[in-house]
Parts: C-alpha cells; structure tokens; sequence
C-alpha cells in the first residue's frame, strides 16, 4: 500500500512537471532606482536614466563586449562601475539584484536592411540571451530598441511572445531621431515592458503614449536638441566639421541609441513610478 502511495505521489509530481509553473513579476519601485544595462555601447541608456531619476538612480551592471566603449563606460560612470564583457558568460548569479529597470538594444545586424537580414539564424541574433537574463533578474521596466526591419522579421513577434508569457504588459513605438530635433530619421522600434499589477496594467500603453507626446513637446519646443544643453544644430546641409576624418569614436557613436528618446520613454516610466509607493 505504501508503494502504492508512492508511486502515485511520483506520477502527480512528474505530471505537474510538464506545466507551466507562472511565477509573476510583481513589486513596487525602490527607493535608489536600479538600472541593469545591456548591450550599452557608450552608455546612453543609462545618460539618459541618470537624467530623469538623478540623485535616486544607481547603475547595478553595464554588459558590453567592445573594449573602447568599455573605456567609456568607466571615463563617464566611474572606474568602478561593473562592467561584464560578453551577455553569453553572464551568469544568473551575476544578475541576482533587485532591478528596477533593465534595458538593452541587442544587435541590429541580424535585422538591418543594410545586411543580409538573416534574423534569428544569424549568430549574432542575441535575443534570447538578453531574454534568459530578463527571466533572472525579473525586472519591472524593460526598454528594448532595434531596427525597425526587425518588425518584419520572426524576432519581434517572439519578443513580444516571450515577454507577455513571462508576464509583462507591452507597448511598441516607432520613434526617429527627429521626433526629439535631431536633424535626421533614423527610426527605431523600441518594446516598453512592465510588470505593474496594481490597476495600471491596463492602461500602460495609453499613459505612455500620453508622457511621450508631452515629453515630446518639451523638447521640441523649447530648443534643447541636446539632453538640456542649448546647442543649436546647423539647418544649412552642406559640410558639417563635427567629426574629424579617422575619429575612433565614429563606429561606437553609429551603434549608439539617441538618448534624447529614451529620455522620452523613461520619463513616462518616472510618471507611472511616481504613482506608486516606492519600497523601503
């Protein structure tokens, strides 16, 4: 008989093995806002964040494999910041303090109209790498950007997929580099996640939208092109002599976000936290 029991006992735990087992994502903003930024480049996630949250905000990891934007990583944000190199040696133990807010632009190439546009068969195609540490760290904000040629391709609908499946609400916005003044398109996808659950999940989107307009509207019509600095740009497309020919900065700067954006995004997230209590 006690056999019996056992065996039964076995086959319900290897049953429920097969399912599912949902753990949601809940919480409540912290004090200190903590920000876990991969695939940083030079840092403009995090600029950005540092601008709305200021004195509260606090970086807890960059993850970038490119030895000079790792020189300015350190130059802007300290030497002793933490920086790991590669997303693909990260570990789960690495990534086990309480995040805020985790972002990340995994690489275009996959996805650029300007390559071969193999998607998810392409090597660097490094979504589920960032995805597996989303599911670690269990942020509450999530802020991914790429080309808008990854909308076509089958990695924005798994995005999407995995996220909701992990528990998160989703917005997407399409924004160009000149919907913040900036004297060029370059459009960005960029995916808005969070995992609220206290009767702003259904209105997440909408809030967003709204916050992003306004913030739009700020920086627009108040002539700060630059993050707040009062610099004007040229409106006369001729020869510019902003970067000197053999600069090694150009590469890092092309593959960089415009922070400008995420300062738009990011502020509307700050207008949705403030609504909250924070945890202390």
């Amino acid at each position: 008989m006690k056999t019996e029991t056992k065996t039964q006992t076995e086959s319900t735990e290897n049953q429920s093995d097969n399912f599912y087992r949902f753990e949601p994502v809940v919480g409540l903003p912290t004090l200190t806002f903590k920000h876990l930024d991969l695939f940083s480049g030079i840092g403009g996630f995090a600029l950005a964040a540092k601008s709305i949250w200021k004195e509260r905000y606090e970086n807890v990891g960059f993850c970038e494999i490119d030895k000079y934007c790792q020189k300015v990583l350190r130059k802007n944000f300290g030497n002793d910041i933490k920086v790991f190199e590669d997303i693909r040696n990260l570990r789960k133990e690495d990534v086990v303090e309480t995040v805020d807010l985790l972002t990340g632009g995994d690489p275009c190439q996959p996805h650029s109209n300007a390559g071969k546009r193999n998607g998810t068969s392409d090597d660097r195609c490094l979504w589920d790498e960032m995805f597996a540490i989303i599911r670690w760290a269990k942020p509450r904000w999530i802020i991914n950007e790429n080309v808008v040629g990854s909308i076509s391709n089958m990695v924005f609908d798994k995005k999407i997929s995995n996220l909701e499946n992990e528990g998160y609400t989703t917005a997407k916005f399409i924004i160009p580099a000149c919907a913040v003044g900036a004297d060029h398109k370059r459009e960005r996808v960029w995916i808005v996640a969070n995992t609220v659950r206290d009767g702003f999940q259904g209105r997440i989107e909408k809030q967003l939208l709204e916050e992003t307009q306004k913030r739009q509207a700020e920086i627009l019509f108040s002539g700060r092109n630059n993050g707040g600095d009062n610099i004007p740009t040229p409106r006369i497309f001729r020869r510019t002599d902003g970067i000197s020919q053999g600069l090694d900065r150009v590469r890092v700067i092309g593959n960089a976000i415009v922070p400008q954006i995420a300062m738009v995004l990011l502020a509307a997230i700050k207008a949705i936290d403030d609504k909250l209590e924070p945890k202390r």
